[in-house]
This record gives C-alpha cells, structure tokens and sequence, in this order.
C-alpha cells in the first residue's frame, strides 16, 4: 500500500473528519431547504411576471425575424417592376401575377407561423395551471377510492 493516503502525512491533513462533515451539513441543511421552498413558492410568481415577457420578447423577436425572412415588403415594392427587364405589357402583367402570388403566399405562411406562436404562448400560459390541475385531481382521486 504505497499509494495509502494513511502513510502520507499531507494526504492525512486533506482528509476530513466525518465530524467535521456533519456540523458543516447540518449547518447547510436549513439554508438548502429554504432555497428549495422559496424557489417552490416563486415559480408562479416568475413563471407569469418576469419568464412571460421574456416569452412575449422571444415570441416577437421570432415574428419580425420571419417577416423580415419572408420579404413582403420588398415583394410589394417591387410590384410593378417588370421581371427579367422587358417592358412588353405581357411581361408586366405576368411579373405583376407572380408577384401577387409569391405576396399571398409569403402573407400566408406568415400568418400560420404568427397562429403557431401565438399557440405557443397560449400553451405558456395555460400549462401550469393544467398540470396543477392534474396533479390535484390525481391526488384527490387517489384518496376518494381508497377501499
């Protein structure tokens, strides 16, 4: 056992005592069960204050990046512009029908991106009421059945 940590006189002083370890533990106890019933009691407090701006902030943050991504603004600005730089007036009119439809689709899949983030924030909102809910009945029905 030359490895021991039992000859070696400066590994003995790094080991602790299982005394000094208790009274450090038990010392540390109250403020760990504190810390764990304060973060139990604020949750909700956070969840619906400072956790749902920060979902409204990411939930518009990702409605302008889309909108910016999908460019309907440049479409309707270039509307009139004729495709490929011929001014015939077949040209124009097929620029000015694909341009509308490219906007109708881009305004499309825009408003079903902004319907699953407004789902989204929906779901945000209402799922820790659901789960209490739940967990409730489940507990209450637990005990009503009980034979």
């Amino acid at each position: 056992m030359a490895g021991s940590c039992l000859q070696d006189p400066e590994c003995r002083r790094r080991v602790y005592r299982v005394e000094d370890l208790e009274v450090y533990y038990l010392h540390m106890q109250p403020a760990v069960i504190k810390d764990v019933l304060l973060d139990i009691v604020m949750f909700p407090v956070w969840w619906y204050s400072r956790g749902l701006i920060l979902m409204l902030r990411r939930a518009a943050d990702t409605l302008k990046g889309y909108a910016k991504y999908m460019a309907i603004g440049v479409w309707i600005q270039n509307m009139f512009v004729p495709m490929f730089g011929q001014h015939d007036w077949q040209s124009r009119l097929i620029s000015i029908f694909m341009r509308l439809v490219q906007i109708v689709g881009r305004s499309f899949g825009l408003m079903i991106i902004a319907i699953m983030v407004i789902g989204a924030l929906g779901l945000y909102i209402t799922l820790p009421i659901f789960l209490c809910l739940q967990a409730a009945y489940h507990v209450i029905g637990s005990f009503m059945y009980v034979s």
